[in-house]
């Protein structure tokens, strides 16, 4: 069971990777709609066996329209920083009629016996995956000054992320299972992931604060990511060294969070996966899970710091 999942998680890295590091905009835009759909599908999927009646398809809808206008409405960028733009505000409105949507969905259905749940949890899918994950769309453009689609440069930033993330996530099951191996163990929250202890938290934390600060080097040693965040051609970048492993340590924080949120979902379903489609590992939920508020953090984190600058 574990050198499944040790070969599907080396499998799973190393596509992710990949895509990262060669895919044009276009391809990663529809990488990144696929796994937020399928992920989204198996959260509903968990909602309707813990009873819950919801509206798979309608939600997955929802949940592509919104990554397609992230893609193709966000305003151009300037070292991070927001052009003007008539799309600037389109946000709030798009979640407004998402959720008149889904309401008006709900209003519709015969069946809805319990109308308010079913409304409610085909929106939370929409608010738990599609909107935090399309801030992928957002790094990947922190450089952009004209048009849509995505730089080559920031594409380095969600590469960053999702490496420092994943490499927490294997550094805390190796940990986490030597230390069950010897009876050595202190588990973090017993009510929702048993198997979660302090000791792979402290191991995950340090794989990932390293691999951030291995990844900071080689940015500021080959030029890599948007001028200005990790390395600058004029002046300091935002990014020190230090605030490499500050902001690698807040990005694994954030990681063990979302998995542990999972879980929670998973525990209420009383199932153990959310799918069976990854030998060893499960769903691509269970992949996804940490990775789902990582990009959000990573993007608010680079403007505030841009910011003050």
């Amino acid at each position: 069971m574990i050198l499944k999942r040790v070969i599907a998680g080396i499998a799973v890295a190393i596509f992710f990777s990949a895509t990262l590091a060669s895919a044009c905009g276009p391809l990663l835009f529809a990488v990144l709609v696929c796994l937020t759909s399928i992920a989204l599908y198996e959260f509903y999927s968990l909602s309707a066996a813990a009873g819950y009646r919801v509206y798979k398809t309608f939600g997955i809808f929802c949940g592509i329209c919104w990554q397609l206008c992230e893609y193709l409405f966000l305003p151009p960028f300037a070292s991070g920083v927001p052009q003007s733009s008539p799309f600037a505000i389109w946000n709030p409105v798009a979640l407004f009629v998402a959720f008149f949507a889904i309401m008006l969905r709900t209003t519709f259905d015969r069946d809805a016996d319990r109308a308010i749940e079913s409304g409610g949890i085909t929106f939370l899918g929409l608010l738990y995956l599609p909107v935090p994950l399309s801030y992928y769309i957002r790094i990947a453009q922190w450089d952009l000054t004209a048009g849509h689609a995505t730089t080559r440069a920031a594409v380095f930033l969600a590469f960053f992320l999702t490496i420092v993330i994943k490499i927490s996530d294997t550094g805390a099951f190796a940990v986490g299972m030597s230390c069950h191996k010897v009876g050595c163990v202190h588990p973090m929250f017993p009510r929702i992931s048993p198997k979660k202890s302090w000791e792979g938290l402290a191991g995950g934390t340090v794989a990932g604060v390293l691999t951030g600060l291995l990844l900071a080097v080689l940015a500021r040693r080959f030029a890599w990511g948007p001028d200005g965040v990790f390395w600058s051609s004029s002046g300091q970048p935002v990014i020190g060294l230090p605030g490499a492993a500050l902001l690698s340590a807040l990005l694994v924080a954030v990681g063990v969070f979302g998995d542990l949120i999972e879980s929670m979902m998973k525990r209420a379903a009383s199932i153990k996966d959310s799918a069976s489609v990854i030998p060893g590992i499960g769903g691509l939920l269970d992949v996804v899970d940490s990775l789902v508020f990582g990009p959000a953090v990573l993007y608010f984190a680079l403007e505030l710091l841009s910011a003050f600058r």
